[in-house]
């Protein structure tokens, strides 16, 4: 594959993810490199994206979103045909343990303006992040793409998404999504994902975690993507 362009981590998006433990050791993985994250990237001229580009890009939303990128030489192969879809997540394909994510995309959840529930990011918005974020592990497969160059490689449409929510998603926090690309068949993709966060800071009983934080898979995912050139829409 290649290399995808450069990309200057903004300096406030750096220190953001510096500041935490683990995004700090993710942030210093040699085997990824930051990309731009497309979607994040206002389009005035269509107003595509703009949702997550400008609605959820703010100090009380989404404020800090990294996209990390596995080197092109060391992304695992994609299997060839279709996973069995749809399916109950126990029927979903296995990541293997020793497998890297083709992409991470480090986030940090502000607040109160993504709240569902007190605290808690509503499932929707976790649902949109899942659908615009788990196409760049598509991209990532796929020489010299780039989303904005749609009459070269047309457009990612989403076909199926399916998102199991394990555990809440809490606001004021930072949190880690993983995607693998987990089948291909010609313009049709399939994507994996996990979403996971830290366990709290504060224990019940109000007493603070002195040691390394547990991390739990707070929402996991399985998408069908596909490749749509404007002609065939």
């Amino acid at each position: 594959m290649t290399a995808p362009k450069p990309y200057a981590v903004p300096d406030a998006t750096k220190a953001a993810f510096q500041a935490n433990n683990w995004t700090s050791t993710l942030l210093k993985n040699n085997a990824y490199q930051p990309i731009e994250t497309y979607c994040r990237k206002p389009k005035p001229q269509t107003g595509e994206d703009a949702f997550i580009s400008t609605i959820i890009n703010t100090p009380t939303t989404i404020p800090h979103l990294l996209t990390l990128q596995r080197k092109p030489g060391q992304l695992a192969k994609v299997p060839a045909g279709a996973p069995s879809l749809p399916a109950p997540p126990e029927q979903w394909a296995k990541i293997p343990s020793n497998q890297p994510a083709d992409v991470v995309n480090l986030l940090y959840f502000g607040e109160p303006d993504l709240n569902g529930h007190p605290g808690i990011v509503h499932g929707g918005i976790i649902s949109t992040l899942l659908d615009d974020l788990m196409a760049i592990s598509v991209a990532a497969h796929i020489p010299d793409f780039d989303f904005a160059d749609v009459n070269k490689f047309g457009q990612l449409f989403t076909m199926q998404l399916d998102v199991r929510f394990k555990r809440p998603v809490r606001t004021g926090a930072h949190a880690v999504l993983r995607t693998w690309c987990i089948g291909n068949e010609g313009r049709k993709w399939w994507v994996r994902a996990q979403l996971a966060q830290e366990e709290s800071p504060i224990k019940p009983n109000g007493e603070k975690v002195e040691w390394v934080k547990k991390k739990y898979v707070c929402a996991d995912a399985v998408g069908f993507f596909i490749m749509v050139k404007d002609s065939k829409l």
